[in-house]
C-alpha cells in the first residue's frame, strides 16, 4: 500500500510567479537596476522560460542572466547569481494549498519526504519561508548523496530514510526527466504536475498527470496498492 508521498520543492510547493514578484523590488535596490519595478518584473516571468535547458536539465541562474541583461541594466553575473542564492528564497511564496495539502497527506497517515537539487542551504530557507518546516519528515538534497536528480539514488535515499519501500513511494514533480524519470528508475509511482505542457514523447510516461499539485487531495484517499 502507498505509504510516503515525496515531493519536489522548486516548482511544485511554491507559486513561482508569485515569488518572483515579490522579489522584483528587492533585487532593484539591492542591485541598483535603473528601471521600474514593473519592468523588472516583466522581465523576471519573462525568461523562466530559460529556466530549463531544452534538455529538460536545470540553467537556473547562468541561463536567465543573459536573457535579463538584453532587458535591464544589470551589473556582472557573480553579483546577480549572489543575490539570487542569498535572497531568493527569502520571497518564496506559497500556494494557497501547500500548508493543507501537507497537512492532509500528514492525516491519511502518510509519510512525507523531500527531493531536491537545490542547495541545502537554500532549500532549508526556503522551507523555512514556506513555513512547512513541520510537515517534512526528511529532506534529501544532493549534498547528502553526491547526485542528482534523476539518478535514482537520490530517490531510494530518502525512501530508506523513512523506513518506506521505493515501491510504497509517490513522486510528485514539475520535471519530465529530474522527476518523473528519476521517480520511475527508482520503481516509484510517479506524478507529473504538468501545468500547461505536453509531456515528452521520447520519455517514459508518468503514471499519474495532474494539473495541479492541490488534486492529490482527491486523489490520495482511495488510492490503491502501490504495487506495480
Amino acid at each position: 500500500m502507498l505509504k510516503a508521498v515525496l515531493f519536489d520543492l522548486d516548482h511544485t510547493l511554491y507559486d513561482r510567479e508569485a515569488s518572483l514578484r515579490k522579489m522584483a523590488q528587492p533585487l532593484r535596490e539591492a542591485l541598483s537596476i535603473p528601471e521600474p519595478v514593473e519592468v523588472i518584473t516583466e522581465a523576471l516571468l519573462g525568461c523562466e522560460r530559460y529556466f530549463y535547458n531544452e534538455d529538460f536539465t536545470y540553467g537556473g541562474a547562468a541561463a536567465i542572466y543573459p536573457h535579463l541583461c538584453h532587458r535591464l541594466t544589470l551589473p556582472e553575473f557573480e553579483a546577480y547569481n549572489r543575490f539570487v542564492i542569498e535572497q531568493l528564497p527569502l520571497y518564496v511564496q506559497p500556494y494557497p494549498f501547500t500548508h493543507s495539502l501537507l497537512e492532509e497527506v500528514r492525516k491519511l497517515g502518510l509519510r512525507v519526504g523531500m527531493v531536491t537539487n537545490g542547495r541545502r542551504s537554500m532549500q532549508l530557507v526556503k522551507i523555512e519561508t514556506l513555513g512547512i518546516t513541520d510537515l517534512i519528515d526528511h529532506l534529501v538534497c544532493p549534498d547528502d548523496v553526491g547526485v542528482l536528480k534523476p539518478d535514482p539514488a537520490i530517490f531510494l535515499h530518502c525512501a530508506q530514510s523513512l523506513g518506506v519501500r521505493p515501491e510504497a513511494c509517490m513522486y510528485v514533480g514539475d520535471n519530465p526527466l529530474d522527476d518523473i524519470q528519476g521517480a520511475i528508475a527508482a520503481g516509484m509511482i510517479s506524478a507529473w504536475v504538468r501545468g500547461d505542457r505536453p509531456f515528452p514523447d521520447h520519455l517514459t510516461s508518468p503514471d499519474l498527470a495532474i494539473d495541479s499539485v492541490d488534486e492529490l487531495r482527491h486523489i490520495l484517499p482511495g488510492y490503491p496498492s502501490a504495487s506495480r
